[in-house]
C-alpha cells in the first residue's frame, strides 16, 4: 500500500542522500520507469528503452536530480513512511531514516 509522504525534512534529506548512494545503473532504470510511466501499455517497452538510452547519455549532475525531482513531486512512501518511492510503481525505494 502506498501513502502520500508526510515526514519531517530530515526524512526527505535522508531519502535524497540514499538516492545519491545508488549505482548509476539503478538510477538509469528508475529514470526510464519514470519517463515511461505516462505511456500506454502497448508502447511502454519502447518508451522505457528510449528513456533508458537517454539516461545513459545524461551526466550524473542532471540524471540524479531529475530522478529526485520526479520522486519529490510523486511524494509517495510505503505504509509507515519508511521507504520513499523513486519510481511510479514502488519497486525502487530508498530508506527515509
Amino acid at each position: 500500500m502506498a501513502w502520500e509522504a508526510s515526514m519531517v525534512q530530515e526524512g526527505y534529506e535522508t531519502a535524497k542522500a540514499n538516492l545519491y548512494k545508488m549505482s548509476r545503473e539503478d538510477v538509469e532504470m528508475i529514470f526510464a520507469e519514470q519517463k515511461a510511466e505516462a505511456v500506454e501499455d502497448e508502447n511502454w517497452n519502447t518508451a522505457y528503452n528510449e528513456a533508458l538510452n537517454m539516461a545513459k547519455s545524461l551526466d550524473e549532475c542532471i540524471l540524479f536530480p531529475a530522478v529526485w525531482e520526479f520522486a519529490e513531486e510523486q511524494n509517495t512512501t510505503d505504509n509507515g513512511g519508511f521507504a520513499f518511492w523513486l519510481c511510479p510503481y514502488g519497486c525502487h525505494t530508498v530508506a527515509t531514516s
